[in-house]
């Protein structure tokens, strides 16, 4: 699984995962966890 998971699972680096989320117009956006390839945000849309 692990030599699979990059070919299935494409990973942003966090830098990218706030530029996409800023292009959809998301604000206050905070990285509350990250572990291996999984990452979780908290991002407002006014």
């Amino acid at each position: 699984m692990a030599n699979s998971c990059p070919e299935r699972l494409p990973v942003l680096s966090p830098q990218q995962d706030i530029d996409l989320l800023s292009e959809a117009d998301f604000v206050n956006i905070e990285l509350i966890y990250r572990a291996f390839t999984f990452t979780d945000w908290v991002a407002y849309r006014p």
